[in-house]
């Protein structure tokens, strides 16, 4: 089975999981957007035998889709997106001016990841400019700029933690913190901070009381970007400040939901399950962000 996260949120929601028989499913990826733990534990265990586990994989349309990924036995906490495929190679770049904070082990290199190998793209078609934006020659190698921001571990596991902002001159099917099939555009720009909203997302419906979660940019008064979040009640009991401090306690503070809380009764959404964020509510504006509740 392979799926993308929104899919995979969407299976641990149903009110009755008993219904559907998938035990037949030896293994599990998931890919296009980050799928937290805490999701894939609860399908692992609503769905699927003690023995399968969900693992993450991680690629780009310009990488022949995939880079990196898992075995079907290898042992996984779900935070990682594997080793890299075969023949392939990667380097972690620093990236100036911008800091990720405790995201990797001691003594180990955040920045961003650049890949190479025999499935890397020649180029964008008739867009040269943006092929030499995207593709580096140096070391013997012809490495892509992935634009995702990560590190390896001492055992030879990538790990994504972050995005960096992509040229609007370039289309990039993004890596493991964008939303499946859309553009990086999409990413909230927070004071220079880049916001996956399906990050949050993800995370939101793990509250027992949330059925569904949108999280989008909003623009106040003083012209910056804030995410901001929509919540559709499970049982009607979950409140604004409970699920402000849900993204508080657990994010770096240029994620938190200072664009405000707001509940709606169902999220828009394409037959996909893709979030259409266009057609979400556009609340009357707030002078100020909500720095705290």
């Amino acid at each position: 089975m392979t799926a993308v996260p929104t899919i995979l949120s969407m299976l641990c929601k149903q009110p009755i999981p008993e219904r559907f028989n998938i035990r037949a499913i030896e293994t599990v990826v998931s890919g296009s957007a980050p799928l937290t733990p805490d999701i894939a534990r609860l399908i692992e265990k609503q769905y699927l035998r003690p023995d399968v586990k969900i693992r993450q994989g991680w690629g780009m349309t310009e990488t022949t889709c995939s880079i990196a990924g898992f075995a079907p036995d290898d042992e996984d906490d779900g935070r990682s997106v594997g080793w890299l495929n075969p023949n392939c190679a990667a380097r972690i770049v620093p990236v100036e001016d911008r800091e990720f904070g405790d995201t990797a082990p001691a003594g180990i290199t955040v920045g961003e990841i650049w890949v190479a190998g025999p499935n890397i793209m020649k180029g964008y078609y008739k867009n040269p400019h943006g092929t030499a934006e995207t593709i580096i020659e140096a070391d013997g190698y012809r490495w892509l700029k992935t634009g995702d921001i990560g590190y390896i571990d001492r055992r030879g596991r990538v790990f994504i933690v972050d995005r960096l902002k992509v040229p609007t001159t370039v289309f990039l099917y993004c890596g493991a913190l964008s939303d499946a099939g859309l553009t990086c555009q999409e990413l909230i720009k927070v004071k220079g901070l880049q916001v996956a909203p399906a990050e949050l997302e993800l995370f939101l419906i793990t509250h027992p009381d949330i059925a569904d979660a949108a999280v989008a940019g909003a623009k106040i008064s003083d012209g910056d970007e804030y995410p901001r979040a929509f919540i559709v009640r499970k049982k009607g009991t979950v409140g604004e400040k409970e699920v402000f401090n849900l993204i508080k306690d657990n994010f770096a503070r240029h994620k938190w939901l200072t664009g405000g809380v707001y509940f709606i009764s169902a999220i828009p959404r394409t037959g996909s399950g893709k979030v259409i964020r266009r057609q979400l509510p556009v609340p009357v504006e707030t002078s100020t962000p909500l720095s705290k509740l």
